[in-house]
């Protein structure tokens, strides 16, 4: 095997994905380039898993590409209308809440 310095396949993935976190802080949120498919077909969605908990999901339209980033804080460039039903019931069942808009709503 021979030595040298050539990136690995995951750090050429965690760059792609940085490289799409900072096109959406730009407030690039539709047609962002998708590094499976190479496809300008990434979009940005939101899910609020609990109140005050943001997560960011990048989904390509073409092929299976996802990814999500829990943020620390709303993102600046967070939309109400960006909120995607079905990612963010995902989110819900993952943490193992119903619906944290109702906080008399029982949870099982």
């Amino acid at each position: 095997m021979a030595s040298g310095s050539s990136p690995s396949p995951n750090s050429d993935r965690v760059g792609e994905q940085l490289r799409l976190l900072e096109c959406a802080e730009k407030g690039s949120l539709d047609n962002l380039m998708c590094p499976e498919c190479s496809e300008p077909v990434v979009r940005v969605w939101f899910t609020k898993a609990q109140a005050g908990e943001f997560r960011t999901w990048f989904v390509c339209e073409e092929c299976e590409f996802s990814f999500r980033v829990q943020n620390a804080q709303k993102p600046s460039f967070f939309d109400e209308s960006r909120i995607h039903g079905d990612l963010d019931s995902y989110d819900a069942k993952l943490l193992g809440r119903k619906d944290w808009d109702d906080p008399g709503a029982a949870t099982t």
